[in-house]
Order: structure tokens, then C-alpha cells, then sequence
């Protein structure tokens, strides 16, 4: 799957990345420092001009100025006049002045839509596995998404890892860009940066708990439905024949795309996913929410940073951990 980096804006600290673009520094920087070396850009708000009576409009557009390897200007999103947008070197600065802490990994995606920032958070073990935790920034500039402050297990490298449980595993903060969004984004990066080096015994807790949460078959069915629900029938009742009969044929498609999810995500749980047979994965509910995540990062062919982020994908992962919560808490 591709990695979706904008041109090599890619640095991170130590360990390289598996599609081996950008830059990998062999000391702590600042976010601002980072993005500095990744290969920054500019991106601003212009007005929107209606073509054919050239009158001004209430609407503006969200522009990625030329650079160095994408001379032209690229028009990322239109928006209201009420949008506060939060460029990546205002997001850097942010950053630096709430957390205090060098990056683990910094880039940007797509043709300079979405940006990302990670610092590494206090790490536990699970079954004698080191499980390593981060606090992730993401800064879409499409108008369409918000920008947001969460906690992963993963370390953020390209669209494929750009990923976040929800509630006990992982914190998710939704910053509107609203004309106060710089503040908000400054508030939730001080709260989270200050509660998660807090937080780290119970966080551990949480992902033990899972890991011993031994599944019989029926329990797994009973989460793979859950993540992966059937789509409602469609109700035909009246209409004309040959429109029925193309609802009907939509409907049938999307339940065996579904059918072929919760296929793929069982045999991922049951051995063919990655550390799937390790003590703390094999058979629990631990490694059916890690199956989960690797199928929609990893093995959807059409997932896209948006879905991983906000949209399918990113619903899927909190459908599981939750579900999966729930299990536990039903056998404790």
C-alpha cells in the first residue's frame, strides 16, 4: 500500500520508517525544528470570486502555495467564512510550547492536506512485550475534518499507521476550526501531554486486561458482527420492480464485502496477523482488537488516510476495542 507522503516530508528520530523516505535524525528536535527539515510549506486563506459576475462570495479556499517539488498552487478545501485554519508551523509552535518534548516522527501527506506530529509517551509491557505509546497531532487542512489531539500505540510513519483507539486506550480530542481553534488546540495538548504521563499505570492496565480475556468461538463471532455489522435490508415494499431489484443487488454487495471483512480479520486473529500468536495476542481479546487494526491499516486495499482517521476505517478500530471492553467486563 502506498505510503501517501507529500513528496519525502517525512523526519523521524532513531528508526527509520519501512518505505525509507525522508529523513532520519540521529538526535532529539523540536516539532518546529523537524518540520524545518522535512521541507516545510506555505498554506493560506483566499477569498472565493464568483466566475462569471466576479463578485466576492462568503466562501474561501484553503491553498497550498508552489514549492520546491510541486510548483503550483493547490486548492486543498473550500470553506466559511467562519474557518480558523492552523497551518503546520502554527501547529509546530503549539506544540513545542505545551509539551516540551522532541518528536518521534513528523510529516505530511497527500499534496500538503494532512499533517502529523509525534512524540513518544511513557511505555509499559504486556506479557513481557514492550508496547510503546505516543501522543499523535493531526492537522487536515481540507475543511472537512477536524484537527486532533490523540494517544496510539503506534508509531506514526505514513497514512497506513495514522491510527488511534478511542476512551481507555486511547484519548481522542476534536479541535474545530472555529476562530478560538488555536486555543483549543493549545488547551487539549497541555491536558493530554500532562494527564497521559499521569495516566501510565492504568493505561497498562486496560491493555492486560484484554490480553487476558480468553475468547471461545462464539464470543469472536460475537465481535466480528459487531465491528463489522451486517447492512440493514433494504425495505422495497411498493417500488417498481426493476428499481427494487437494483437496491436489492447494492444491498447484496455490501454484505458480502462485509462477509469478506470479518473473514479476513478472523484468519488475522487466528494466526495469520502479526504477533497474533504471541501470549498476550493468541486467543484473547487483545489480539482480536490488534487484528482489527492491521486489516485496516494494512490490508484493505482501499483504505486512505481519511477513512484510517475519521471515516471507516477509524470506526471499525473503535467498534473493536470497545466491543472488545465490553467482553471483558462481561467474563470479569
Amino acid at each position: 500500500m502506498a505510503h501517501n507522503l507529500f513528496g519525502e516530508r517525512f523526519v523521524s528520530v532513531r528508526s527509520p520508517a519501512w518505505h525509507r523516505l525522508g529523513k532520519v535524525l540521529d538526535k532529539p528536535v523540536s516539532a518546529l525544528q523537524a518540520w524545518n527539515q522535512a521541507g516545510p510549506y506555505e498554506v493560506h486563506l483566499e477569498n472565493l470570486i464568483a466566475a462569471q459576475s466576479r463578485t466576492p462570495t462568503t466562501q474561501r479556499a484553503i491553498v497550498r502555495l508552489p514549492c520546491k517539488d510541486d510548483p503550483q498552487f493547490r486548492i486543498l478545501g473550500t470553506v466559511s467564512e467562519t474557518y480558523t485554519l492552523i497551518t503546520p508551523t502554527q501547529f509546530c509552535d503549539v506544540w513545542d510550547r505545551c509539551t516540551n518534548a522532541r518528536i518521534e516522527t513528523i510529516g505530511a501527506l497527500g499534496k500538503g492536506e494532512t499533517f502529523f506530529v509525534t512524540t513518544k509517551l511513557p511505555s509499559f509491557t504486556i506479557k513481557d512485550e514492550k508496547l510503546d505509546n505516543y501522543l499523535l497531532g493531526i492537522s487536515p487542512m481540507t475543511g472537512k475534518d477536524a484537527a486532533q489531539v490523540r494517544v496510539t500505540p503506534v508509531r506514526v510513519v505514513c497514512q497506513n499507521t495514522l491510527i488511534a483507539a478511542q476512551r481507555n486506550s486511547s484519548e481522542s480530542h476534536r479541535v474545530v476550526h472555529t476562530q478560538d481553534a488555536v486555543s483549543q488546540l493549545t488547551y487539549w495538548f497541555k491536558e493530554v501531554w500532562e494527564a497521559r504521563q499521569a495516566k501510565t499505570e492504568a493505561l497498562q492496565g486496560a491493555f492486560l486486561a484484554l490480553s487476558n480475556a480468553h475468547m471461545i468461538d462464539e464470543t469472536v463471532n460475537t465481535l466480528l458482527y459487531a465491528t463489522y455489522p451486517d447492512p440493514p435490508r433494504p425495505n422495497v415494499v411498493g417500488m417498481p420492480k426493476q428499481l427494487a431489484e437494483k437496491r436489492f443487488g447494492r444491498w447484496e454487495q455490501s454484505l458480502q464485502l462485509v462477509q469478506q471483512d470479518r473473514t479476513r480479520v478472523r484468519s488475522l486473529y487466528e494466526g495469520d496477523g502479526m504477533g497474533s500468536t504471541t501470549e498476550a495476542a493468541n486467543g484473547t481479546a487483545w489480539g482480536f482488537y490488534n487484528a482489527v487494526v492491521e486489516y485496516e491499516d494494512y490490508g484493505r486495499k482501499a483504505s486512505t488516510p481519511a477513512s484510517s482517521l475519521f471515516g471507516q476505517g477509524a470506526r471499525a478500530k473503535e467498534m473493536a476495542f470497545q466491543e472488545a471492553l465490553t467482553i471483558v467486563h462481561g467474563l470479569g
